[in-house]
């Protein structure tokens, strides 16, 4: 158990729970954003696909700057 709390060991570094939980969220809006670019057509969905993918990516590395700057 570290300095924040209950941790989870995840890519080599010491995660808390919440920063965890963050970086999969982004990881899966990324997911998101990438599967509303590629299986739907209207440019909409496409522009609406590549906000969510920016926004998931950035979030997720957010985090995950976070922790290596916690550690």
């Amino acid at each position: 158990m570290g300095k924040h709390g209950k941790t989870i060991r995840f890519l080599g570094l010491e995660w808390s729970i919440a920063a965890f939980i963050v970086f999969i969220l982004g990881i899966i809006g990324f997911i998101v954003g990438l599967l509303l670019i590629f299986f739907f057509s209207p440019i909409e969905l496409d522009f609406l696909g590549v906000i969510i993918s920016i926004s998931g990516l950035i979030t997720s590395l957010t985090a995950a700057s976070r922790m290596q700057l916690e550690t």
